[in-house]
């Protein structure tokens, strides 16, 4: 399953859409794990996969791709939790489209908004690069006209925007929402004047605006140092298993060597997006391919020295890792 995350705020308005449909969110959520009481929480998260079946059943439920745009037209700075509240706060629509660049992540892993200004126009770029996971065509319709919706909601006054889609679409959308959209183009990006960066919000508030961006950025932090910890946790796994090469080894005795509960660590390799038995096997791959390298040990004798109680069971193991038999692997 994918580890990227979105705002859960985002079948919110999913849900709201296919209300126009006599649809209702209960006939959405089956069959995914979703709940009513989770989209009527604060905030909450829904992994991308999930999110790109969601759209796919909704058009398929309502019968109607434009399901997709009706929707876009709803988002608001608040699909993005309190890195949002900041945004609407901000002087002007500059510092607000800034602060959902820098800071969105917090909230949405999968795309980040890279404002660019070229001649008279401002440009946002929309980056899924940074993840093999894509937003399906749908969802990234979505999003991208989302944002637009959320610009013309952050100034409340009605602008014009191009939007540039690198994917085809057959389908007339430019009535609905008022955008001169293209399909087919080199890149997804929104166009307007940049003479609009300048706009003052209507909803400004200097001291809203400097709290939020404080926790922020101490939510920043935060992560950063999370993600530093547990990656150390999985380094000192690994340091472990490689100084003993005692492959019989298990979870509870590296917990006891690391002085720290089965439990915690289970949850910090977790949250790491690993397990136990993926760093033993990525360990165990590292010893077999150096002793297939640099030593004459027979086939044999290295299944024994990784620990695997049949040969068999390391040919089939390694064959997985590397795509090739020990003996193949050594030949070549």
């Amino acid at each position: 399953m994918s580890s990227n995350k979105l705002p859960g705020t985002y079948v919110n308005l999913l849900a709201d859409a296919l209300k126009a449909s006599n649809i209702s969110a209960e006939q959405l959520l089956s069959d995914f794990g979703i709940e009513m009481k989770d989209i009527e929480a604060p905030f909450w998260y829904v992994n991308l996969n999930i999110f790109n079946e969601l759209i796919d059943k909704s058009i398929e439920l309502a019968e109607d791709p434009l399901l997709i745009v009706r929707m876009a037209k709803s988002m608001r700075t608040s699909c993005y939790g309190h890195v949002g509240v900041a945004a609407v706060a901000a002087a002007d629509l500059l510092q607000a489209i800034k602060i959902l660049e820098k800071f969105i992540g917090l909230h949405c892993s999968i795309f980040k908004p890279v404002l660019k200004i070229k001649d008279n126009n401002a440009y946002i770029y929309f980056d899924q690069s940074s993840t093999s996971e894509k937003l399906n065509s749908y969802g990234l319709l979505f999003s991208i006209l989302g944002f637009a919706s959320l610009i013309k909601d952050l100034l409340k006054i009605d602008i014009k925007i191009k939007a540039n889609f690198k994917q085809y679409n057959s389908f007339n959308i430019n009535n609905l929402l008022g955008f001169d959209c293209r399909f087919g183009q080199e890149k997804d990006c929104l166009i307007f004047d940049k003479a609009l960066l300048e706009n003052s919000l209507p909803t400004a508030d200097k001291m809203v605006f400097r709290l939020i961006k404080e926790q922020c950025e101490r939510d920043v932090k935060r992560l950063i140092i999370n993600k530093d910890k547990l990656s150390n946790t999985a380094v000192l796994v690994k340091t472990i298993l490689r100084k003993d090469r005692d492959y019989c080894i298990d979870l509870n005795q590296v917990a006891m060597e690391l002085k720290i509960s089965t439990r915690s660590l289970q949850r910090q390799l977790a949250a790491e997006k690993t397990s136990f038995q993926t760093l033993l096997a990525e360990v165990r791959r590292v010893h077999a391919e150096e002793l297939l390298k640099t030593t004459k040990a027979s086939i044999q004798e290295i299944s024994n020295a990784l620990g695997y109680a049949d040969i068999s069971h390391f040919t089939r193991a390694f064959k997985k890792w590397v795509g090739l038999t020990p003996t193949i692997y050594r030949k070549a």
